[in-house]
This record gives structure tokens, C-alpha cells and sequence, in this order.
């Protein structure tokens, strides 16, 4: 194998090439190794990608390609071309192939078929199954390119025991959009073909086709034109032609914009700046002369031999399409979650809200605090959106802010391209990667450490009771897990990267942890008891020993141990022993006649008043043995019956408490709500309140922070549904990002440098535009929107440029918006006005500065929301969402209200509105109407009434406002009014 270096993006090659078979029954494949090396020849001398230079080739060739050495080098390889998502995979297969019962395999050499006249039907595994195999990139790298050099025809008889496998475990389908070429060198049904010297047909047909186009190549080419070439080698064959399928192409041969060195296309020689192997001479960089269509007919000779058949099954996820044909660009879409990529602009968000909980963890464990005495909860933080909006794929980022080291060798791909790929990325949840020359921020050693991630399904684990209990074993097992694999070490601040793996110590560590939870389930009260009793009984026999009341009687064979009847206390005991016998015997016949039930036997199992309180203190004292903060992510409990998200919930609020926890829940919250409802139904008759019902109530409780995501603009919209279907582009003229690490950082600067830059935003973009990074990005930005469309008017493509550079400061303005504490000051300098109209309850109120901070960050990175004009108005409406969420969705249901409540005369404004667009008749919106105007609170918030300054909620505010926080349901038709409401109604006094 030629490693030629496995740092960076690179092409890494796998060829296989089969020509001797162990079994009898397979013949010999001469043409098979000679593909195989003349495939390897080209690919080291003649392959230039100067975006993926060649990084690895692997060439597996004759009789010792059996399955295992197979399956390593395909797992070695795995490895390799997964190190980088942007990296290239190619797979090359010539050999034996067959279509059997479990699908389409590939033989190795040590395969054993059944003889023709054998009844025996013993399984044979030593072949791979095809499907597995391509199945098990799914989740990448992006770029891949199969061939398989072999017929397609039906297993026979002697072949039906074949039982194919795969080398490597299907991983879980990404969304990422995969460019996917397969080529088959036969069809469904058909045959392969060969001479008797030289290599297949498929093989010189590839050959042909890259030396013919040296410089640039992409797959929807090759695939084309090796169709062609194959027609024509096989032209007196009828129904041998290729197969292609494909997802989208990609550029496999690229010379241009390259560092260093020349490529001369045919005859010459090709410099490229690769590195060589250490102790290998390079490969020599001469092309091989091209046959023309004359000499290879020559060599063709007119018999031909046939590899072994197989008969393809489709390949996984994609479109078949026929010889010649383009290949198709669109396959069927999985709906798995994003982990990776950000194709709907919400890394930057995720990067937000993960600051925050870790400011909030932090504010909550204090450096130097006794962990082990604080009987806090954890916090609970909610993440509403509809089914498919994106909760789960924004929470899979958040995990990956928090702990960016834990998923892999590399941080997510969204923030290698925010940040770049050098930076150091390991403290991003609590600060931006290092400048140079920049302080690096002082943390305790507490709040340097990256966070332990558990996911935790609700509706799998549903049918298990009781909940709390599953709940727990998934948080202890992931967060052990964690310890063993990553360890408990704090981030190095100055470089942001975390220090070597201490393997033995993480190893200790982990055995402690287990040791710890060992004790705590052996030493119960189920063991304590009987220990003291038996150690109470021998204390006891050892006092009567020495009082002679016990002892040895008899002599010899009549020895006996017992009392001592000689005296009068050892004849008292021995009748009290008979005593004790009977009324224990006498007790079990009347138990067993009348059962009852002690109360203090079931407290005896987990604890001794509280039955419960041993497993919350356990619980708590394991969170801090673990040293790192923990986020539970609960998804689908909208999903669950009502009884079971009660129990859930109830648990993380009773009993799984502890402050070094944070729990991240996803769901509708109407769904959580009517659970509660259906649970509590005994308690419909408690007035909850005009706003909230019963069921709000208790979510309310529970949950400290309820967020909707954000909806999409309709340009991100096209453009994500353009990149699902591939079609290249989208209708605006940037598709092509520009590079903006340097502008980012430059924003970063000049967003800590000043306070006032999350309220100024205006400002501060002008400022950090006319920068130098500023100026560069603009030009660059601007070359690549004229290069995408040169019809394009100059003054569209600046402004587009300025839109990009303005969303990217915005970006970063949030993210240090999240968590300064000048930021914070400001907030609550500005919401002074409207100190008199918030709850009068102190927690109340730290959840509405928590939203408002949450959504004004939310706002900063909202491609159309402007937070410079509309701060005071998303105050307002963070306010009437968390304490008057019946207006609020109201309002929401239909903005044009708000200029309705604005109004002096509201109720005679009401009939101008459009019927179609108010969610119920106009009898049941009066009513609605004076329940509102009857509130001084409510219009004080939304029409500025009774003395309060600022701006008003208008129909304007509310259409903006909603596109940073659309409701996650549409509000259901409000129900008639039993009596005719009256015609005024006295609103509040201004």
C-alpha cells in the first residue's frame, strides 16, 4: 500500500483484483490482476486532482484476496477516506461476481461452491455483499466513485449457498447530499468480457477515457463515455453494454489552479507537487501511449472468455439508468437528521444557545462550591418547533458546540468552515477560537471542560416502567462511556485544544465511577439490616457465652451447644426460645389467613422515609464525580402517551435532580400541555387563568426556557430545496460561498471591543466593512457572483456581496451577544419602561431575560429580522408569549389585530379586517377582543396604554416578529360566544 500523506483532503484508492479461486468450480480470471495494475499504474503516475491529491492506494491482487484480508483492507480504507467528509473514495473490483438469494456478492479467492452434482448445502460466507458495502458510506465521504468489473448473472444452483456479508457495520444514512457514481461493467442479467492478453473491456474503456482528458474529468463524463467506449468494443455483442448509476457527478481530474509543477495531457511527463512514500521510489510519471480503436480491435482476437456471472440487484439509493444515458440527479431522500452540514443557515444559532447554557451551568456551579449538599434541579431548557422542523438536527449541533472533540477526530463540519479548519476549536462552547496576539480568557478548571452528550429517545424507551428508572441507566451508561473514551480534562484556554488522552487514568477513573455505583446498589438497606442483625446477635451470643448462660453440656458424643440449664437465666431463655418459635409460627398462619401490608417494608427497598431520597442523592454525587457538565437531549416525547411524558418529566423534576445537568427537551409543547390535561383530569375544575390552562401550568413549572426555532427566509428556503435537488444552483447569484474566516474574525474583534454592537448593528457592519478583511472579502465575493452569472448588473452583484459580508458580521455579533455581560446590562437597562407591567414573580421574570436574550441573539443572525429597529417590540412579544401565550397566539394567528388594539375605538376597527383571514367569526374575535381590552396589563404592552413608553406592537412588528418565532401549530377556529356580545366595551384608560 502507498500512503502518500493522511493529512488533508485527498483521493484514496482501494483496487482489488481477483484472478485464482481456491474452489474448482470458478475459473481462472488472467485479465482480472492485469486490470487491477494497470488500473494502479495510472492512478499513481497519471491522476491529478489539485483539490484531492492522491493520499492512498491500495492495491490487492491473486489468490490471497480472501475474505479477511478483504475486510481489513476495506476497513483500513474506511477509515482513511472517512478522516475528511470532502475527501474522495474510489473502489475498484475485478473478479468473480454473483446475484444470489441475499443479493448482489462479490466472491473472494477462498470461496467453496457446492459441486454441480452435490446435494450439500452448507453456508459459504466468504463473500461480500454489495449493497452493505455502499450502504455503509452513506453518511460519506461526499465524493464517491465504485466500479465493478464483473458479469451480472443469476446464481446457479452449485452458488445458491452463498451467503454474502459486509466488512463493515451499515452506518446511519446523514442528509448529506451524497456525488455518487457506480459503474457496472455488464447489465442486470448480462455478461463481462475480456481477451485472452490485456485487461477487460471495462478497464481499457476507463483507461482510454482519462488519458483522453487529462486535465479536467468529471464523473457524469467518465460514465458517458466509457458507455460508449464499451458499445463500441462490444459492438457485434447485442445487450452488453454498461450500467451507470449515479446521485450527482463530481470533478475527478482537475489540474487547474495548481501550487506548482505542469501537466502535459498524451505522451510527456506530469510534475505534481505529491509527496513522496519514505522508502518507496516515486512512481514514474509517464503516460501510457493510447491505443487507437484499430490496434484494439487487433488485440481483441475474436474469442472471448466470460467471468462468472452476476445478476446486480439496484444499488442503494439510487436510479438505474441505461447505457449512455446521463446519469440521474435526484434520488430518493432520507429524512435522518443533520449532524454535519448546515444547509439551513441555524450552526450560528446552535453556537448561540450553546453559550448560553453553558453561561447558565456555570452561573449554577460556581468555581469552589460544595456540589455534593446542593439539592438543586437541573435546568430544563424546551425547544419548540413543528414535527420536521429541524429540532433534532439543531440539537445534534448544540451537542456537537458542546463537546466538539466527542464525535469524531475532527470538530462538525459547520464549524470548520465558520471558524477554519486550523483553528482551535476545543473551547468554542464557552469563547472563539484564540487570535494571535489576543489574552486568552481566564475559566476555573470547572468551566473549561467540554460537556458529556446523552442522547435519550422517550418514545423507544416508552413500553419500559418505571421511566425515570430507564432514564437513568442511559444517562449513567452514556456518561461513563464518556469518561472512559474522552476523560474529565479541562480545555487549555490558550491554544483551545485539549491535552493528550491519558489512557490508564481515564481507565482508573472509569473503574472508580463503577466501584462507587457498585457500593451504592450492594450497600441497601435490604443488606444493612440483616448485616446489623447478625452483627447485634453475635455481640449478644458473645455476652451470654461469657455470662455462662450459653454453653457446651454432655460429654463426648452428648456434647451439645445451648443453654445452660444449670442455671436459672440459661432455663428462662431456653423457655423463651420455644416461645419465640411458636408465635413466629403462629404469625405466619394468620398473615397467610389475613394479609396485610407494613408500609415500613416497602420504604426498606431504595431509602427509609422517603423511599426515594438514596437515589436522588446518589444520582446528584454521581453528576459531580464526573467533574464535566452533562446535556440530556430527550427527543420525541411528543410522541409518548400522556402517562408516560408525566412520568418523565415529573422524574427530571424530583428525581434526577442535580445542577451539573441540563436537560434539552424536544417536542410540541401543546402536546405536552394536553398531556398534562389528560393526566390531571380530576384538577379540570382549577382555574388556571384567562391565558393559560391547567396543563400550562404544570409545563410551565417544569421547564425554565421554551424556545421556537426560527423559520426560514424564503431564500434560504429555495436555496435548501435547490441543493436537494441538485440542481446546481439556486435563483440568487451568490450560490458559490465566499471564504470568510478573516472577515469573521475581524467581526469578532470589533464585536468584544464594543459593548454596543449587538444594539447598533447598522454601525458596526459599516465599521468592520471598511476594514481590510472587509474590503477583501467584498472583492472576492463580488469575482465569484460575476464568475456564477456574467449577465449579472455590477450594482446587483455589489449589493448581493455587501448582503453576504452584513449576514456574516450579524453572525458573530450574535454570538458574543449571547453571553457578555455588557449585553446583559444593557438588556435590563432598556426594559426599565416596562418594569411595572412584568410578573410580579422573581423566577417569572428571570425566564422572560433569559428569552429575551435568547431571541435578541436569534435576531442578530436572522437573515431578514432587523434588531436594531425592532429590540423594544421583540421585548414586548417575548413578554406576551411567556405571560399571555392565549394573546400571544392570537396575535399570531392574525397580525392584523394588533392594529385593531392599537386603535382608539378597537371594536369599530374590527369589521375593516378581512373575515377570511381571522381565526373565527366576528362575534367570537369580540369577544376575544374585550377580554384584552378589559386588561390594562395587555394594553399597556401592546398599544403603549396607561403611561408606558416605547413603541407599539403594530401588525408590521408582529409579521416581522413572526418569522423569527413562528407559532408551531395554527391556532384552532375560536368557538362561538354562548350570548351576543355587547357593542362597547370600556377599554383601559390611557
Amino acid at each position: 500500500m502507498l500512503v502518500f500523506s493522511e493529512n488533508g483532503v485527498g483521493t484514496h484508492v482501494l483496487l482489488v483484483g481477483i484472478d485464482q479461486y481456491s474452489s474448482g468450480n470458478l475459473p481462472a480470471l488472467p485479465a482480472a490482476v492485469t486490470s487491477a495494475k494497470e488500473l494502479s499504474d495510472w492512478w499513481n503516475g497519471g491522476f491529478f486532482n489539485h483539490g484531492a491529491p492522491l493520499r492512498s492506494l491500495e492495491l490487492i491482487s491473486g489468490p490471497e484476496a480472501s475474505f479477511d484480508t478483504l475486510a481489513k483492507a476495506i476497513r483500513s480504507w474506511h477509515d482513511r477516506v472517512t478522516s475528511d467528509p470532502d475527501n474522495i473514495a474510489v473502489f475498484y473490483f475485478a473478479g468473480h461476481g454473483l446475484q444470489t438469494s441475499a443479493g448482489y456478492s462479490l466472491l473472494a479467492s477462498d470461496i467453496e461452491l457446492q459441486p454441480s452434482e452435490s446435494s450439500a448445502s452448507a453456508a459459504a460466507d466468504q463473500a461480500i455483499s454489495v449493497d452493505d458495502l455502499v450502504n455503509a458510506f452513506s453518511s460519506g465521504p461526499v465524493r464517491q466513485l465504485w466500479m465493478f468489473d464483473t458479469a451480472r448473472q443469476t446464481a446457479t444452483d452449485q452458488s445458491s449457498h452463498i451467503r454474502p456479508r459486509s466488512p463493515l457495520t451499515v452506518r446511519q444514512r446523514a442528509s448529506v447530499p451524497l456525488q455518487r457514481t457506480i459503474l457496472y461493467a455488464a447489465r442486470a442479467g448480462g455478461l463481462a468480457f475480456t481477451v485472452p492478453q490485456g485487461p477487460s473491456d471495462f478497464a481499457r474503456a476507463f483507461l482510454d477515457t482519462v488519458q483522453a482528458q487529462p486535465e479536467r474529468l468529471d464523473t457524469a463524463t467518465l460514465a458517458e463515455e466509457m458507455s460508449r467506449k464499451v458499445r463500441q468494443i462490444r459492438g457485434d455483442i447485442a445487450a452488453s453494454g454498461m450500467e451507470v448509476q449515479s446521485t450527482a457527478s463530481f470533478r475527478l481530474l482537475d489540474t487547474t489552479e495548481q501550487a506548482s509543477g505542469t501537466m502535459v495531457s498524451g505522451q510527456g511527463t506530469v510534475e505534481a507537487t505529491r509527496p513522496d512514500v519514505a522508502g518507496i521510489a516515486p512512481a514514474s510519471r509517464t503516460s501510457r501511449p493510447r491505443k487507437t480503436r484499430s490496434a484494439r480491435k487487433s488485440a481483441a482476437a475474436p474469442s472471448r472468455q466470460d467471468p462468472d456471472p452476476n445478476l446486480s440487484a439496484p444499488a442503494p439509493g439510487m436510479n438505474p439508468s441505461g447505457p449512455g444515458s446521463p446519469p440521474p440527479d435526484l434520488e430518493f431522500l432520507d429524512d435522518h437528521a443533520q449532524v454535519e452540514i448546515d444547509t439551513l443557515g441555524r450552526g450560528t444559532l446552535a453556537v448561540v444557545v450553546a453559550r448560553r447554557l453553558h453561561a447558565i451551568w456555570r452561573k449554577s456551579n460556581p468555581a469552589g462550591s460544595n456540589r455534593s449538599i446542593d439539592d438543586r434541579s437541573g435546568f430544563v431548557m424546551h425547544l419548540d418547533a413543528p414535527w420536521g422542523g429541524g429540532k433534532t438536527t439543531f440539537a445534534n449541533f448544540i451537542a456537537r458546540v458542546l463537546n466538539p472533540y466527542g464525535y469524531g477526530s475532527n470538530p462538525a463540519r459547520f464549524l470548520r468552515d465558520r471558524y477554519g479548519a486550523a483553528s482551535g476549536l476545543g473551547a468554542i462552547f464557552a469563547a472563539d477560537p484564540p487570535l494571535p496576539g489576543d489574552p486568552s480568557p481566564t475559566l476555573p478548571e470547572d468551566h473549561r471542560r467540554p460537556w458529556i452528550v446523552i442522547e435519550y429517545n422517550a418514545w423507544r424507551m416508552e413500553h419500559t416502567s418505571p421511566p425515570w428508572w430507564t432514564f437513568y441507566q442511559v444517562i449513567r451508561k452514556g456518561c461513563f462511556r464518556s469518561i472512559l473514551t474522552e476523560g474529565d480534562r479541562p480545555v487549555d484556554m490558550a491554544t483551545a485544544t485539549l491535552p493528550k488522552n491519558r489512557s490508564i487514568c481515564d481507565g482508573l477513573r472509569w473503574c472508580w465511577l463503577w466501584a462507587n455505583e457498585l457500593r451504592w446498589r450492594l450497600w441497601t438497606p435490604k443488606l444493612i439490616i440483616p448485616l446489623s442483625a447478625f452483627a447485634l446477635s453475635a455481640l449478644i451470643f458473645l455476652l451470654l457465652w461469657k455470662l455462662g448462660w450459653i454453653g457446651v453440656t454432655g460429654q463426648g458424643k452428648d456434647e451439645v451447644l445451648g443453654f445452660n440449664k444449670a442455671v436459672v437465666a440459661g432455663r428462662i431463655l431456653t423457655g423463651l426460645g420455644a416461645l419465640t418459635v411458636l408465635g413466629g409460627a403462629a404469625s405466619l398462619i394468620l398473615e397467610s389467613l389475613a394479609p396485610g401490608v407494613d408500609p415500613l417494608a416497602e420504604r426498606l427497598g431504595l431509602g427509609r422515609s422517603d423511599p426515594l431520597e438514596r437515589f436522588h442523592r446518589h444520582f446528584h454525587k454521581t453528576m459531580c464525580r464526573l467533574q464535566r457538565p452533562v446535556l440530556v437531549v430527550v427527543d420525541d416525547l411528543d410522541r409518548c402517551k400522556p402517562a408516560v411524558i408525566v412520568d418523565l418529566i415529573r422524574g427530571i423534576q424530583t428525581i434526577l435532580r442535580s445542577s451539573r445537568i441540563v436537560f434539552l427537551v424536544l417536542g410540541d409543547r401543546n402536546w405536552l400541555e394536553c398531556a398534562f390535561e389528560t393526566v390531571h383530569t380530576d384538577m379540570a375544575k382549577v382555574v388556571g387563568g384567562e391565558e393559560q390552562t391547567v396543563g400550562a401550568r404544570f409545563v410551565e413549572k417544569a421547564i425554565q426556557l421554551s424556545f421556537l426555532l426560527p423559520g426560514l427566509d424564503p431564500k434560504q428556503q429555495r436555496t435548501f430545496i435547490a441543493e436537494l435537488l441538485q440542481t446546481g444552483a439556486s435563483d440568487a447569484p451568490g450560490v458559490s460561498p465566499t471564504p470568510s474566516v478573516d472577515l469573521r474574525a475581524a467581526a469578532r474583534a470589533v464585536a468584544r471591543a464594543e459593548p454596543g454592537a449587538a444594539f447598533d448593528t447598522n454601525h458596526f457592519r459599516s465599521v468592520i466593512l471598511e476594514t481590510e478583511e472587509g474590503k477583501e472579502f467584498l472583492a472576492n465575493a463580488t469575482d465569484r457572483l460575476r464568475q456564477a452569472d456574467a449577465t449579472a448588473e455590477p450594482i446587483d452583484m455589489q449589493a448581493e456581496a455587501r448582503r453576504q459580508a452584513a449576514q456574516i458580521v450579524n453572525e458573530e455579533i450574535a454570538i458574543q451577544a449571547a453571553v457578555a455581560t455588557s449585553v446583559e446590562a444593557e438588556t435590563a437597562r432598556r426594559l426599565e419602561p416596562l418594569a411595572p407591567w412584568l410578573p410580579g414573580n422573581p423566577r417569572q421574570i428571570k425566564r422572560i431575560l433569559n428569552g429575551i436574550a435568547l431571541y435578541h441573539a436569534a435576531g442578530l443572525q436572522h437573515p431578514t429580522f432587523s434588531t436594531s429597529e425592532r429590540w423594544f417590540q421583540l421585548a414586548l412579544w417575548v413578554v406576551l408569549m411567556t405571560e399571555w401565550p392565549k394573546t400571544w397566539r392570537l396575535v399570531s394567528s392574525c397580525p392584523e389585530l394588533a392594529d385593531v388594539l392599537c386603535a382608539e375605538d378597537p371594536l369599530s376597527q374590527l369589521p375593516l379586517v378581512n373575515a377570511a383571514l381571522l381565526p373565527g367569526s366576528l362575534a367570537a374575535i369580540q369577544r376575544e377582543l374585550q377580554r384584552i381590552l378589559s386588561s390594562s396589563e395587555l394594553m399597556a404592552l401592546i398599544a403603549g396604554r396607561g403611561g408606558r413608553a416605547g413603541a407599539k406592537l403594530d401588525t408590521a412588528a408582529v409579521r416581522e416578529l413572526l418569522s423569527l418565532t413562528p407559532p408551531n401549530s395554527k391556532m384552532p377556529r375560536l368557538p362561538e360566544p354562548e350570548t351576543k356580545p355587547t357593542d362597547t366595551a370600556t377599554p383601559a384608560k390611557p
